[in-house]
């Protein structure tokens, strides 16, 4: 019930696990239980500071490489940013100007004491009705770069998958749960890594 009364809210995957722990804190009859769920929204507001993950806005999907040269200006000297992003993320002299100006209107970055600092440490993005070709433009981006790396870095350590099963349109929302949890978890251990390069990790799930 918890499930799809969070889905009939259109809640993000962030706020869904929220609220989820909350209820679960709330109603929970066994002490271990109200303890899990206490601890689960002690780790999300230790993310996110208090509350749900921020949403990230539209204009974050201009270009596919934006998501990319956002985690890899983090903690960077303004001086040394546009070379930066010319070795993590291939950009051009024009393409980390545009991307950096683009980050500070738009609040994600701010500079202090001549650095980089991402305003928030983790950001998603609810599909809205207003925005669906916006996020659909991006996703085709990357399909196109998947594709393209695809040729190129086959044989260099990028990873595919494919896989085909059977299941009703009911029973595949759990599926699509676990993904999100996944990425979730993804995304939380991830941060504690070094920016040594940026990786890009795109799924599809769709009826064939």
């Amino acid at each position: 019930m918890v499930h799809a009364f969070a889905r009939a809210l259109k809640l993000s995957f962030s706020e869904h696990r929220y609220f989820e722990a909350l209820v679960g804190s709330e109603q929970s009859t066994q002490d271990e239980d109200r303890r899990y769920y206490k601890q689960v929204l002690k780790d999300i507001k230790k993310q996110v500071g208090n509350g749900p993950t921020p949403s990230a806005p539209p204009q974050l999907l201009g270009q596919w490489y934006y998501p990319a040269a956002l985690i890899a200006l983090e903690g960077t000297s303004s001086s040394k940013a546009e070379k930066r992003l010319k070795t993590l993320v291939g950009l051009n002299k024009v393409q980390s100007q545009s991307a950096i100006n683009d980050f500070l209107s738009m609040g994600l970055v701010e500079e202090v004491s001549g650095r980089y600092k991402m305003s928030d440490r983790y950001l998603s993005y609810y599909d809205k009705a207003s925005t669906k070709k916006t996020h659909r433009n991006f996703l085709e981006q990357q399909l196109t770069l998947s594709q393209r790396k695809l040729q190129s870095d086959y044989n260099k350590g990028a990873k595919f998958f494919s896989h085909t099963f059977s299941s009703s349109p009911e029973a595949v929302q759990k599926y699509v749960d676990k993904v999100d949890r996944t990425l979730d978890e993804i995304a939380e251990e991830s941060d504690q890594d070094s920016i040594d390069q940026i990786y890009q990790l795109n799924i599809q799930l769709f009826s064939v």
